[in-house]
């Protein structure tokens, strides 16, 4: 689950979909009616990824 504030100011939960692969890595899908499309426009009007809709992690071992 991720908590977010949608462009209407409102504060949303939304689920993600997480594939955990074998090399210690994680990728983590979101509905593109929860988090948006899969760019967004920023405050200088140029189209960006949507780094919320989908991302990529790597699990680092703490011992």
């Amino acid at each position: 689950m991720i908590g977010f504030t949608d462009n209407h100011g409102q504060y949303q939960d939304g689920k993600f979909e997480i594939t955990v692969k074998t090399y210690a890595t994680y990728v983590a899908n979101g509905l593109s009616k929860i988090v948006g499309p899969e760019t967004i426009t920023n405050t200088r009007g140029h189209d960006v990824p949507n780094l919320v809709l989908a991302f990529d992690c790597v699990i680092r071992d703490r011992g």
